[in-house]
Parts: C-alpha cells; structure tokens; sequence
C-alpha cells in the first residue's frame, strides 16, 4: 500500500460518510453535510498550498543564483572550452564551498536552454589520454 496523503484521507471520509448514515449513531456528531463540507475545504487548502509550493520552487528555480552568474561570467572570458574542474578552480575564491557537483547542477540546465554547449575533449594524461567533458556558452553569429 502507498503512503497516504491527508488529502487521500479526507477523500476516504468522504466516501465513507456516503456509505455509512448518521441516523442510527448516537454519538454527539455535527451533521454529515457539515463534515463532508469541512473535508472539502480542508482539500482545497492542501490543493492552494501544494500549488503555491510548486510556483515558489519553480520561481526559486528559474533564478539565478550568484554561482551561475560567476559560472556564466567565467565562461565568458574563456576562448576555449573549459572543464567543471576549471571552472572550480576559477570560481573557487569567490565561492569556497563550491563542488563539482554543485557546479555539474548548474551547468546542466544552462545546456537545455542552450545557454550553454556541452563538448568532449581529448586531454594529455601521464599514462595516455583522458576524454573530458566541457562547456562553453553558446556564441551566437549576426
């Protein structure tokens, strides 16, 4: 069984109230119409906040943070491609706790939006050679 939401619980009350008939309770409860009416609007809340969520992320998402900048400024000065390890390298003053990984996440986006192009490249290594990835910002030709 998934885990259920509360939402998936509310909806349960609900279809439970259609089958079950307070008539024959004693107990002190407010009418079924109240309760399924409270359920639904309980629903909709959890709907406005799981959309807000969504919006918030997305907007969070779609700015850009000041290492992007820096990534992106970088690159602008670069005449050739340049590997995360370069670009770690570069933005590593400015950014002390800066990774690979955190770099990598930011560059992925940047290439599908064609910000940026992504390229392999052949690199001398002391026992032969080594493909790397790399990145340049897309010129664009008038």
């Amino acid at each position: 069984m998934t885990k259920m939401t509360k939402k998936d619980y509310f909806n349960a009350v609900i279809s439970l109230l259609d089958y079950v008939p307070f008539d024959n309770i004693d107990a002190d409860l407010p009418p079924q119409e109240d309760i399924v009416k409270f359920c639904k609007n309980e629903i909709d809340l959890l709907d406005k906040k799981s959309a807000k969520a969504k919006d918030k992320a997305a907007e969070k998402k779609a700015k850009m943070d000041d290492l992007t900048v820096a990534i992106l400024n970088f690159l602008d000065g670069c005449d050739e491609p340049a590997t995360i390890n370069t670009i770690v390298a570069a933005v590593g003053d400015a950014f002390p706790d800066v990774t690979n990984a955190k770099v990598s996440s930011r560059l992925s986006p940047l290439v599908k939006a064609g910000t940026l192009t992504k390229t392999e490249i052949t690199v001398a290594r002391e026992k032969g050679k080594a493909k790397l990835v790399a990145y340049s910002k897309v010129v664009i030709n008038d």
